[in-house]
């Protein structure tokens, strides 16, 4: 995710993935987001994650949807 406050010379990027890749593609990226840095929570069919973290300069919410198909 890259995030830039008006008026501020440069943003911040960041890879929202607690890990990295294990051998080593986009090793330019921010990668090893904090572990902590936010909250998951689910309730079928919905799952989100509240990504808190002081670097970034806006409070993030991601939300997914599973719809529920009938006959499936």
């Amino acid at each position: 995710m890259f995030q830039k406050s008006e008026g501020d010379s440069e943003g911040v990027a960041k890879v929202l993935f607690a890990g990295h890749p294990e051998h080593g593609e986009l090793s330019s990226w921010s990668w090893d987001y904090p572990v902590g840095a936010g909250d998951y929570a689910a309730l079928y069919p919905k799952s989100w994650f509240d990504y808190r973290y002081d670097k970034f300069p806006a409070h993030v919410t991601l939300e997914q949807f599973s719809p529920i198909l009938p006959n499936n």
